[in-house]
């Protein structure tokens, strides 16, 4: 019965691949999943809110027991929409890393995908872990844990960031610095500003200009520039006197500051504005896709997003049109970058799903 009565609410929709994952849907103001390769709705819908599958599992809402004055509470189910953690937590966030954030009495903890809590909900708030670290916040002061919930950190900067090459961005007294997995301050928090490690180099700003260290703080670019990137295939952007360009891990000048933005090189190509427009340049400094776009985005798996004449699409590496720029948002779904999920009209909540071939998955989807 409910097929039949979402056949009419679906009759825009139209498959021409197969996609692994389910994908959520709203009716009547409940949500479920459709799978694209089968055309069938594998999860009926009764949910009062649905996420994206990860690692195997969806977070989902339930409707609360005698209406809305009830509480509402959270769980997650697999693919064929079994309940395999119940409805128990007041917040919850997808699995990351085998990891999953959850909210419980008005604390943050941690849950496995066996359900178990292994990091009991005692925090203000706590990030995914990055290098078996996480990032934990509570009575106003950052710290860091471990997956069985050690302290690796104590709770005493003001600032934080994630674990990046093994250093994680602290602040203190005001100032920035890094400690290392054992918790123990590697870099001292001395410099007004820093960026998370890439390619084993930082970016930290040292009065009013910025340069790069390496792990152990030697500083092997010096604090020269008004503003920089990290480092991404070897090359940094570099802002100076208000032009942008890059260098290279020695800090020599590999693309001179001529650009009035750039944005970081991805799969050999990096956005460029000029004389307001945006193109893309290779590593040799040559203009590959020419500068007629409003906006542009670095490549990722093959694809790029552009926006022209106020709508966003996708390009190749070739430049050619994959995704038409009829869309007034573009965002990519998950971690895996497997599809694409785009939004019809500003205020609308139509939905295509659209994969990497530029073939459209699902269309007119609510969410």
């Amino acid at each position: 019965m409910i097929k039949q009565v979402l056949v009419f609410i679906f009759s825009l929709i139209m498959y021409t691949t197969a996609f692994s994952q389910p994908l959520p849907f709203i009716s009547n103001g409940k949500y479920g999943y459709i799978d694209c390769e089968t055309n069938d709705i594998v999860v009926p819908p009764r949910f009062l809110n649905a996420g994206e599958f990860s690692e195997g599992f969806a977070v989902v809402q339930e409707f609360p027991e005698g209406g809305f004055n009830g509480q509402v509470r959270y769980g997650f189910i697999n693919e064929k929409g079994d309940l395999q953690i119940p409805f128990q937590f007041e917040n919850a966030q997808r699995f990351k890393r085998g990891f999953a954030r959850v909210k419980q009495a008005g604390a943050w903890g941690m849950i496995n995908t066996e359900g178990k809590m292994v990091v009991p909900a005692q925090y203000d708030d706590l990030w995914a872990f990055r290098e078996e670290r996480a990032l934990a916040w509570n009575d106003g002061y950052f710290g860091f844990i471990s997956p069985t919930n050690e302290i690796i950190a104590p709770f005493i900067y003001t600032g934080g960031g994630h674990f990046h090459d093994g250093r994680a961005r602290v602040k203190k007294n005001g100032r920035w610095g890094f400690i290392g997995l054992d918790g123990e301050i590697a870099i001292d928090c001395w410099y007004d500003k820093v960026d998370d490690f890439s390619d084993f180099l930082a970016g930290v700003k040292d009065n009013s200009r910025w340069g790069f260290v390496d792990t152990d703080g030697k500083v092997v670019i010096d604090c020269k520039y008004e503003k920089i990137n990290g480092f991404n295939e070897g090359f940094a952007a570099v802002r100076d006197r208000r032009n942008w360009g890059f260098i290279d891990k020695n800090g020599n000048k590999v693309i001179d500051c001529k650009y009035k933005d750039v944005k970081d090189f991805n799969e050999g190509l990096a956005p460029v504005k000029i004389k307001g427009s945006w193109g893309y340049i290779d590593k040799n400094d040559k203009l590959v896709i020419s500068n007629i776009y409003q906006n542009a985005f670095r490549f990722q798996a093959g694809l790029a997003k552009i926006k022209i004449a106020g709508k966003y699409g996708c390009i190749n590496k070739d430049g050619l049109v994959v995704v038409k720029p009829e869309y007034n948002e573009i965002m990519r779904m998950d971690d895996e970058k497997t599809f694409l999920v785009c939004k019809n009209g500003f205020l609308s909540k139509r939905y295509d799903y659209i994969n990497y071939n530029g073939e459209v998955i699902a269309k007119n989807i609510y969410r």
